[in-house]
């Protein structure tokens, strides 16, 4: 029996981080779909439960692992994203912090220098601002 479980699943990509958040997803769609009873919501979980089945026992390895790169960098700007508005918000108090005009690069001055001229390091750019 496990033989043949262990020759059906061999040179197949088995479950990554895109397949195990599909499954999530599907459960959070259909646990919806059972308070609010959407017959389309659990057509749209059973199709994403589906669509990880096919992913998980796919034998396109290379192709599987593309698409999961993808997603755990998607996650990853996600993520970073949210945790450079959590260093804003320590450094607001110390410094003041400005857009390049040009390159749109974020730029920051100490806190309390008057009026300044802010010299971008990407572009070069010069502009001014307050303190």
């Amino acid at each position: 029996m496990f033989d043949r479980l262990r020759s059906f699943t061999a040179g197949r990509s088995g479950p990554d981080m895109l397949s195990v958040a599909s499954l999530v997803l599907s459960g959070a769609v259909n646990t919806v779909a059972r308070f609010t009873g959407m017959i389309a919501l659990r057509v749209i979980a059973a199709v994403i439960v589906v669509s990880a089945l096919y992913r998980m026992l796919s034998r396109n390895v290379a192709k599987r692992r593309a698409e999961n790169y993808r997603f755990i960098e998607f996650i990853k700007k996600f993520r970073d994203g949210f945790s450079y508005l959590s260093e804003d918000r320590r450094q607001k108090a110390n410094y003041k912090f400005f857009t390049c005009p040009d390159c749109k690069k974020k730029l920051r001055i100490p806190k309390g220098k008057g009026k300044v001229r802010i010299t971008c390091a990407r572009c070069g750019c010069r502009f001014s601002g307050r303190s």
